[in-house]
């Protein structure tokens, strides 16, 4: 359970895969939202994909902008391919890929301060036909059906 010092609720939280792992079937289901129905109200549940927000956080700003956009785009059309051999074509409706960086400033790293790679990269993913962008919010969203009940809490660390 989560407790805060404020009095709105927890309703959206990102996790780490391990602590998926270890609380639920494993890896396969990382790339949907799941829910937690705590005493306060249900939380909803979005798992970082590590490689790919890493990709973005300490390997791209050495890279042409536009060969890391292609690449992180690439990376992007082989998961979305893979679930969609795995659970079919309505997985899509519900299926989100998580990016989430640490909260370090990678952008000073970059180029311009990033604006090259997010030009190319927002570029390619609106030209691609099967890529799309949501918030966290969108993703989540009661709209989509998808989720998957989390019934385990975990003890791990919360980030403010």
């Amino acid at each position: 359970s989560y407790s805060n010092q404020s009095s709105t609720p927890l309703r959206l939280t990102i996790l780490y895969l391990h602590i998926l792992i270890k609380t639920l079937m494993g890896a396969s289901m990382k790339y949907f939202p799941g829910k937690y129905h705590s005493e306060t109200g249900d939380i909803s549940l979005l798992f970082r994909d590590h490689a790919l927000s890493d990709a973005i956080g300490f390997v791209y700003s050495r890279w042409n902008p536009h060969d890391a956009a292609s690449d992180f785009c690439n990376r992007l059309t082989g998961i979305r391919n893979n679930l969609v051999n795995k659970y079919g074509d309505d997985c899509l409706k519900s299926a989100v890929v998580p990016v989430i960086l640490d909260g370090e400033n990678c952008w000073e790293f970059y180029r311009n301060n990033g604006l090259p790679f997010m030009r190319a990269f927002f570029e390619q993913i609106s030209n691609s036909g099967e890529l799309k962008t949501v918030t966290c919010s969108e993703a989540v969203s009661d709209d989509e059906p998808g989720f998957f009940e989390a019934n385990y809490e975990y003890q791990g660390r919360v980030v403010d």
